[in-house]
């Protein structure tokens, strides 16, 4: 078929689903490995819990190099695709691993971070999350958030809003210069869960050039149920194709930090995603879906300083 991209996987964490084997037989090309610790790590830092992890991330493509590169930069993607190996991306999910000092974003460009979600499930000094918003009486985007983004904005790092309230996304909108993403996640009209994007929320971010990745997660997919089917991802593509258009949308599967589809079952069958969105959508679309659209938002947003 063609090859595909992944927004937003976890081969660091829960290995059952995601690993070299099932990589290979996936027929994805280019996938962006998140870096995650837990907030408010017992006994350790999440700084020093990233760090590890990314020095993890390094040895694993040293002792794997005749197949997996670290794309460090649009321009190395695609030759490093087209020399049959796959192109690895790093990100950061939460910006509570910058352990409340900005000064440590200058660690993470150097170790080629193309992203970072300001926040993950608690509130933070970042932002409010989506699960806590209306527990907490600080405002969605918080200062030292604002002073975050501003410097994320001028490293050339990309903006994930992906677990911020609603709130706090249309602030993050308003605070960035560079069209965030969306990294992994759903329709809400959909599926009426606090972490999928409204209607105006996908459209808003669509026309400011931003990016929308489609978990695989059945409970984000099908309300309180574990049990969503491809047809149920299928709706949640065929909302965001009409209201954010069919170059704003894109797949970030959570694979390895979620329990995905039954149909797609692991990462080696990505290959089965692929054959439904073809057949739902025709080639021309599921190939911006599952390739294009990540591409082009990488070349025009990443390390694009402001």
């Amino acid at each position: 078929m063609f090859p595909m991209a992944d927004l937003h996987t976890h081969p660091f964490l829960f290995r059952g689903r995601i690993d070299l084997p099932r990589i290979r037989e996936s027929g994805v090309k280019l996938i962006t490995g998140c870096v995650y610790a837990f907030n408010r790590l017992p006994y350790r830092s999440c700084f020093e819990a990233a760090r590890a992890q990314i020095e993890k991330f390094h040895r694993w493509i040293a002792e794997n190099s005749d197949l997996l590169a670290h794309a460090k930069s649009p321009s190395e993607i695609e030759p490093i695709i087209s020399s049959g190996k796959i192109a690895l991306l790093l990100a950061l999910e939460g910006g509570h691993h910058l352990g409340g000092r900005l000064e440590n974003l200058s660690y993470f460009k150097e170790q080629g971070i193309f992203y970072m979600t300001l926040v993950h499930f608690l509130n933070t000094k970042i932002a409010k999350s989506s699960l806590f918003a209306r527990f907490s009486p600080e405002p969605a985007l918080r200062s030292f958030g604002r002073e975050v983004i501003r410097e994320m904005n001028r490293k050339g790092i990309i903006v994930d809003v992906a677990h911020c309230s609603e709130r706090a996304f249309w602030e993050v909108m308003e605070c960035s210069k560079v069209p965030p993403i969306y990294s992994h996640g759903a329709s809400k009209a959909i599926c009426r869960h606090h972490r999928n994007l409204t209607d105006d929320q996908a459209a808003a971010l669509a026309k400011r050039g931003g990016l929308l990745g489609l978990i695989l997660y059945p409970w984000y997919l099908r309300r309180h149920s574990f049990r969503a089917t491809m047809e149920d991802l299928l709706r949640h593509l065929e909302r965001w194709l009409a209201v954010a258009g069919p170059d704003a949308v894109s797949i970030g599967s959570d694979i390895g930090g979620v329990m995905p589809l039954r149909e797609v079952g692991d990462y080696s069958g990505m290959p089965r995603l692929q054959e439904a969105i073809v057949k739902a959508f025709g080639e021309a679309t599921a190939k911006k879906i599952l390739f294009e659209n990540v591409i082009n938002y990488l070349k025009k947003c990443w390390q694009r300083p402001v």
